[in-house]
């Protein structure tokens, strides 16, 4: 196992939880104390940064999956049928990958989010999405505009 396909499924993990603790938030009961509103901003940076550090991991956990597709596909022992089903997987990895590395920072937004209790501003409100912004800029960084 590679080290992007071990920070793939970290990121998968890392999603489930901020995921439940986010959801933990929204329904009143936040993790952490009440996060001041002036931490928006800064936060706001943070989540952006992290998502095109998503960007960049699913790049390069992508690049592994093309060099194994296509191994198999020009491995003249295979058969037909072989090669079709090494493309099929090799797009199935790569749909499940951008959306392991897109969600964990999307996740995080979320938590975030939901950490500010009443001092919530409309830019704290916006950290559940602004995580996108970063990936997207991740993508088109390394020529890659389509992140599935």
């Amino acid at each position: 196992m590679s080290g992007s396909e071990r920070s793939e499924r970290l990121a998968i993990w890392a999603a489930i939880a901020l995921g439940l603790l986010g959801f933990a938030g929204s329904l009143g009961r936040p993790v952490l104390p009440p996060l001041p509103a002036a931490w928006g901003w800064p936060l706001q940076a943070l989540v952006v940064l992290l998502g095109w550090l998503a960007a960049r991991l699913a790049r390069r956990r992508i690049r592994e999956i093309e060099q194994a597709r296509w191994a198999a596909v020009e491995d003249p022992l295979r058969t037909g049928p072989e090669r079709e089903w090494a493309h099929k997987e090799a797009e199935r990895a790569r749909r499940a990958c951008n959306f392991a590395f897109l969600l964990a920072p999307l996740m995080l937004g979320y938590f975030l989010a939901h950490q500010f209790g009443d001092n919530a501003t409309a830019a704290v409100r916006a950290l559940a999405g602004t995580p996108l912004l970063g990936y997207v800029a991740g993508l088109f960084w390394g020529r890659e505009t389509a992140p599935f």
